[in-house]
């Protein structure tokens, strides 16, 4: 189950992060009516405050664990829940802001996109916590399956019946990532773990098997 929770939060994440960043710019355009010049960087910033953001939660994030303030397991989903929990919550609140409200849509977006950072902290380096002898291959497992979602997620947007032009669509499309966030990492907080799993050692049993059955022979 812990490792199954990394794959929901996984998946939860990509639909959320592609939809903001494959719709900020039409979003930005069409609702908050920007120019294309004011758009392009205005859409990138949310982008610029994750990449800060990173610098400052990853390292508070180990000087728990290292200072053994928490354990990794609850570090995992604390900093989990701040990178979806508060985005979720800005979201919501974006979907009641029309264009006369510029600076505070911005803020929001900035927000949304800016406090993902934390689940770098999270789910995104929880395999090595499970098990540091497989840790490679389930981030593959992971990285591939969830990435379905992300060619998903902005197609569904499509699927709705508004216009690009029409706030009710954008409503939608951000409650809808704010509840695939929230449920994602309550299955998170309930199933994830910070222990080595029992299955990170099967290979080195293996191989001492197949070594005691070689000195047989």
């Amino acid at each position: 189950m812990p490792f199954i929770a990394i794959f929901v939060t996984h998946c939860g994440q990509n639909w959320g992060f592609w939809t903001l960043m494959t719709e900020i710019p039409s979003y930005m355009s069409d609702i908050m009516k920007y120019d294309i010049k004011d758009n392009s960087l205005l859409s990138a910033l949310p982008y610029f405050v994750l990449w800060i953001l990173s610098f400052f939660f990853s390292p508070l994030a180990d000087f728990l664990i290292v200072r053994h303030y928490l354990s990794i397991g609850n570090v995992r989903k604390i900093f989990n829940s701040i990178g979806l929990i508060i985005p979720a919550i800005a979201l919501v609140c974006l979907g009641f802001v029309d264009s006369s409200q510029k600076d505070l849509a911005l803020g929001l977006l900035v927000v949304a996109v800016g406090f993902n950072a934390a689940v770098y902290s999270g789910f995104n380096v929880n395999h090595i916590d499970l098990s540091p002898n497989h840790a490679g291959p389930l981030m593959g497992i992971t990285n591939s399956l969830s990435n379905v979602v992300s060619i998903i997620a902005p197609l569904a947007i499509k699927v709705i019946p508004y216009e690009q032009t029409d706030l009710l669509l954008w409503r939608y499309v951000f409650w809808i990532s704010a509840g695939i966030y929230v449920v994602t990492d309550l299955f998170y907080v309930v199933y994830a773990s910070g222990e080595v799993q029992s299955w990170n050692d099967e290979t080195d049993k293996m191989e001492g098997s197949k070594e005691e059955d070689n000195e047989k022979f």
